[in-house]
């Protein structure tokens, strides 16, 4: 399961005490080798300048870059490094992004 732009751990509980969901579920196939990348840029084994245009013009595989170290903004495709949730969650992280 992915959660935003995270998968979940097997024993990560999807309610809070108390028995309340977290949030509504919807289960969907992911392709595996994707979902492997973007675990190992959201752990930063990899980074954007290890992948190909296509992974760098990912939303979903560049905010996991970016949550994990800012300045991976510089190495996102041109079209993401001008998305607005893109560019704030890197410059929310580290002001320094924003030259990017």
């Amino acid at each position: 399961l992915i959660s935003g732009d995270r998968l979940l751990e097997d024993a990560e509980p999807l309610h809070r005490d108390g028995g309340e969901p977290l949030a509504d579920v919807s289960l969907m196939r992911v392709d595996q080798a994707w979902a492997s990348l973007l675990e190992d840029v959201s752990d930063g084994i990899l980074s954007l300048g290890d992948l190909n245009e296509e992974a760098r013009d990912d939303k979903e595989i560049v905010l996991a870059a970016v949550r994990e170290r800012a300045l991976e903004l510089s190495d996102a495709s041109l079209r993401l490094r001008g998305d607005r949730e893109v560019v704030l969650e890197a410059v929310s992280r580290n002001g320094a992004s924003l030259q990017y």
